[in-house]
C-alpha cells in the first residue's frame, strides 16, 4: 500500500542516492540563464570525458558533430546537485537520425559524466516528477 510516509521514505532515499534535482519547468528565467551562462563560460576544449562517458559515446555511436551542437544550440533540461557537484543536463536542439544528443555536464569539475541519444518523439511520459525539488539550488 502506498502511503504518504512510504512516499517520503522513497523520496528521501532517492535524494540520498541522487542528490537534489530541479526540472527546467520548475526554474525561473534567472535560474535558467545563470546555469547556461555557467556552462558557456567554460571553453568547450576544457571539458573532459569521464571513462564512463567516453565509453558510452563510443557504444552509442554518437556523431561527434552532432555532439558538438550542444554548445551551439541546446536546451537546459535539469539541474542536479549531489556531493558538492553541480550538474546540468542539456539536450541539443539539432536532430540527427531522429535523435537529439543529451549530455550531463559537471560544472564543478568540468567533466562530461554521460552522453546519450534521445529519440526526438520521446515525450517522457514516465518522468518521475516526484523526484524533482522546485526549491533545489
Amino acid at each position: 500500500m502506498k502511503t504518504k510516509k512510504n512516499f517520503k521514505n522513497r523520496h528521501a532515499a532517492h535524494q540520498l542516492n541522487y542528490g537534489s534535482k530541479k526540472h527546467i519547468s520548475q526554474m525561473d528565467d534567472l535560474e535558467k540563464d545563470f546555469l547556461l551562462r555557467k556552462f558557456t563560460a567554460i571553453d568547450k576544449n576544457d571539458w573532459r570525458f569521464t571513462d564512463y562517458s567516453e565509453k558510452r559515446f563510443i557504444e552509442r555511436q554518437i556523431d561527434p558533430t552532432h555532439f558538438l551542437s550542444v554548445w551551439v544550440n541546446a536546451e537546459l533540461v535539469e539541474f542536479h546537485h549531489k556531493e558538492k557537484k553541480n550538474r546540468i543536463l542539456l539536450r541539443s536542439k539539432q536532430i540527427h537520425n531522429d535523435s537529439q544528443v543529451c549530455a550531463v555536464f559537471d560544472l564543478t569539475n568540468q567533466v562530461i559524466t554521460t552522453v546519450y541519444l534521445n529519440w526526438v518523439n520521446n515525450k517522457h511520459e514516465n518522468l518521475k516528477r516526484q523526484f524533482y525539488d522546485k526549491d533545489a539550488d
